[in-house]
Order: C-alpha cells, then structure tokens, then sequence
C-alpha cells in the first residue's frame, strides 16, 4: 500500500545530501535524534514529514519506528527503505560529519542509487 507520503531511494538520498551539507548532528545532551531542540533533523527525521513526526519517536532505531505500531503512517512511508534507511541512521549517529557524503556516496551504490 502506497502512501501519499512514498518517497523514492532517489528522492530519499537528495533529501540526505541536502542535509549533511550542514556537517552538524542533529542530537541533544550527546544522543542523537530525529529532531533535536535546536531544529536539526537526522537523515532519518529529514525525510519524515511534519505531519508524521512526534517527540514519542526519539530513541526508536528505524526498525523499532516501524515495529511498534505507534506511528503506522511513517512507518508505512519507512518500510520499504528499512534497509538504506538503516545504513543511512548509522551513518549520521555513528561516523564524524566530514565522512558524511562519502559514505552516503557508498550508500546510494549498495542501494542502486545516484
């Protein structure tokens, strides 16, 4: 089932580039969010729309946003990216922000994208 929110891998990966220009984690007290207090999105949370976004979210991984049943709109709109979305989380919480593009150069090839 397709929602009015789908996104497409390359639409994804834009949005994702788009956002690591600004080489900043989007965290607060050193924990990484989907939206931090000071407005920063993830490259998960850049993707989620305003609409589907609740503070209830933050401290899920992906895979627990789209198991818990609490958010079934976005994890309709995440489930078929589980995997791209996944690596795309680790890279943001995990690597320093100048390794960024690169790695998300490296994503878009595992992911058949640009």
């Amino acid at each position: 089932m397709e929602t009015q929110w789908q996104l497409t891998t390359q639409q994804i990966l834009d949005k994702v580039r788009d956002r690591a220009t600004n080489p900043v984690r989007s965290e607060s007290a050193f924990v990484c969010r989907y939206r931090s207090d000071s407005g920063l999105a993830c490259f998960v949370g850049c993707i989620i729309p305003d609409e589907l976004y609740s503070p209830e979210m933050e401290g899920c991984s992906v895979d627990q946003l789209i198991a818990c049943g609490r958010f079934p709109e976005a994890a309709e709109m995440l489930r078929p990216h589980r995997g791209m979305l996944k690596v795309l989380q680790g890279i943001h919480d995990w690597l320093l922000p100048d390794a960024w593009l690169s790695e998300i150069a490296k994503c878009a090839r595992l992911f058949n994208a640009e």
